[in-house]
């Protein structure tokens, strides 16, 4: 009768059935609460519910019977990890692996915490150990690819590595063109038979509001269909894609396309205003782990109106409890988009601020343009506040990307000169990707002023991308293929 209940719970468990397995448990554990085996399941469904007090007192109980303990530990360091006490959990999986020998569960543990940590020393060590182990684990030896590329003293010996990988019968399609994409162009070919492994779409040059520093092409323009089947014949290959606008929750066939890109296993970026977010929308973009960008640039209803002309800064901040309450005790990726302005540079802490009211996990500070934009007493005055932006994020626990900030970091402000600041940013992606701008334009990046008419002559996405014809694309090839080690990098801005 006990073992019919312990594995009818264990069932539940493998369906999610977390609160009908936790009453059979709970019975059970009162009746048996020695019972070491009925003590971890209880502890699995309380950690698969969020409740790490109850679940680490019951690991504790488990962790000394041999059969549990690899087991037990394992879930001790999560529970620690989720605490984000990452390398206390290092030191428990050390000790874990040093009494039991080298479990492949605990060096996948392992490595997802040195990837995080950005350990590479070690996540190297961890990956040679796990191909040692399972040698036909395809995807631990691309991650060690991917890890040898991105140290640039070994781009001959990840060239070697990725040519010999490649021929592995067992390798993935949309790795097989990132290793085929990477030889081509640190061999410096033109022409490649590989597909872009990145993409960024502007769905539509529709949008709901008119902002002040929005020099976008707005119009009805949305993409062709033949353009749309073109994207949706590139997914498989695809690691990211950006969907833009315009607004893009204004797109028809979005929700479609995301279907789409979900079931290719697509990193899928959506940058939106927020004023169009919804229920159904919502859950799509926790359930696929869509790393949702919004755009807000002042953290108050009178500027923040200002700047985002018909907008409503109470429908804004609705969304926001309503994106809130249902990521509730669920990981995502939520990032405050700033375009930094003359109205608004003086109160860059305050949207630090009001990005952790309402729980964003990054905050983007975006130059509208490039540096020459900005009088020398804006740099300057950020300059000077760094260490209170960076301070405010650590406080919250929220990560800050800028370009700019990481330019004036190493910029001597006294000697201040706009356009050096400009020419210290450089295009350090090659051609791994492209973006389609309204009304049809492809650029190299969204940011980028080089950029092609090729869709609109009626060229497809596959003869855009190898375009030896004249267009602007043919000659971001040649300018911007770069591989660290293999040759020098150029600016963002280039004379042509």
């Amino acid at each position: 009768m006990y073992k019919d209940k312990l594995e009818k719970a264990k069932s539940l468990i493998d369906n999610l059935e977390y609160i009908k397995a936790e009453n059979i448990l709970r019975e059970l554990y009162l009746s048996y609460p020695k019972n070491v085996y009925v003590a971890f399941e209880l502890g699995k469904v309380y950690f698969f519910q969020n409740n790490f007090i109850e679940s680490r007192k019951l690991f504790f109980q488990t962790k000394n019977c041999n059969e549990l303990a690899v087991h037990s530990m394992l879930f001790l360091a999560k529970i620690t990890i989720k605490e984000k006490k990452y390398h206390e959990a290092i030191d428990m999986l050390l000790l874990v692996k040093e009494k039991y020998g080298n479990k492949l569960e605990v060096l996948y543990e392992l490595s997802k915490l040195y990837s995080f940590l950005q350990d590479d020393k070690n996540l190297l060590s961890i990956y040679n150990e796990i191909i040692e182990i399972d040698r036909n684990n395809v995807d631990i030896k691309f991650k060690k690819f991917e890890l040898l590329h991105k140290k640039s003293e070994t781009i001959e010996e990840c060239l070697f590595y990725a040519e010999e990988l490649i021929k592995n019968q067992n390798i993935g399609i949309k790795q097989k063109n990132s290793l085929l994409n990477f030889i081509e162009y640190s061999t410096k070919k033109s022409l490649l038979k590989s597909l872009p492994q990145n993409l960024s779409v502007a769905v539509t040059g529709a949008c709901n509001i008119d902002c002040l520093m929005c020099t976008a092409y707005k119009s009805s323009w949305v993409l062709s269909e033949k353009t749309k089947n073109e994207i949706i014949e590139l997914l498989p290959y695809l690691y990211n894609i950006k969907w833009l606008g315009g607004e893009p929750l204004l797109y028809k066939d979005l929700s479609r396309l995301m279907d789409i890109a979900n079931e290719n296993n697509v990193q899928q970026h959506l940058v939106t205003n927020g004023l169009l977010l919804n229920e159904n929308i919502i859950r799509k973009i926790i359930d696929y782990n869509v790393f949702m960008q919004v755009s807000v640039d002042a953290p108050n209803k009178s500027l923040y109106e200002y700047i985002r002309k018909g907008a409503s800064f109470k429908n804004l901040l609705d969304n926001f409890e309503l994106f809130n309450k249902f990521t509730k005790n669920k990981e995502y990726h939520f990032c405050l988009n700033c375009v930094i302005l003359d109205e608004n540079y003086k109160i860059l802490d305050d949207i630090i601020k009001f990005a952790a009211k309402f729980n964003f996990t990054d905050v983007s500070f975006i130059m509208k343009d490039n540096t020459n934009c900005y009088s020398k007493e804006i740099l300057s005055y950020i300059s000077q506040n760094l260490n209170l932006y960076y301070g405010i994020a650590n406080e919250y626990d929220i990560k800050i990307n800028s370009v700019l900030f990481e330019v004036l970091k190493k910029t001597n402000i006294k000697k201040i000169n706009t356009e050096k600041v400009n020419n210290s940013l450089f295009c350090i992606i090659p051609w791994l990707s492209f973006c389609i701008i309204p009304p049809g334009i492809v650029t190299a990046d969204c940011a980028c002023s080089l950029r092609s008419l090729g869709l609109q002559e009626g060229k497809s996405i596959f003869e855009v991308w190898n375009d030896r014809h004249g267009s602007i694309v043919s000659r971001i090839v040649l300018v911007f293929r770069i591989v660290p080690g293999a040759a020098e990098t150029r600016p963002v801005v280039v004379e042509q």
